[in-house]
């Protein structure tokens, strides 16, 4: 008598569906754009201002920054939204202006308030030359501020 040996192999197939293609044919909407810096450091008469003002959503690798109704000596970087500039004496008080980004697609705008204040004190001075044999004439210059 003759034996038949049957083997029998089974084959299972797993399919993971992670992200798969259940979107297919429904359109992305990318978050809406928004400024998200919800106020600006305070700045003083002639020092040095820097604030860079954020956004979120849209599409970030367009975005366009511009201002308006600003204080002449601050300019806004259109590229990172930096504000910058240096505030002239005399010049304290409340300033109000609008700062706008784009990403090509949505626009916002949205309205700050820039504190600047008097300069603070502050005492500075440079010597040359700051070493020799004595007896030394130093002359000072005075770099101080307020």
């Amino acid at each position: 008598m003759k034996f038949v040996k049957v083997v029998v192999v089974t084959v299972a197939v797993a399919l993971i569906a992670g992200g798969c293609s259940s979107k297919k044919g429904k359109k992305h909407f990318p978050q809406p754009l928004q400024i998200t810096t919800t106020s600006l450091s305070d700045a003083y008469e002639g020092a040095l201002y820097r604030h860079t003002v954020s956004a979120a959503g849209g599409n970030s690798a367009n975005y366009s920054w511009s201002i308006s109704s600003q204080p002449s000596w601050l300019p806004i970087d259109a590229t990172t939204g930096e504000l910058s500039g240096t505030p002239p004496a005399g010049s304290a008080g409340t300033y109000t202006f609008t700062v706008e980004v784009t990403d090509g697609r949505q626009t916002v705008s949205k309205r700050f308030d820039l504190e600047l204040k008097a300069p603070l004190l502050r005492a500075d001075f440079e010597a040359s030359p700051t070493y020799g044999t004595a007896p030394l004439t130093v002359n000072f210059t005075d770099k101080s501020n307020g």
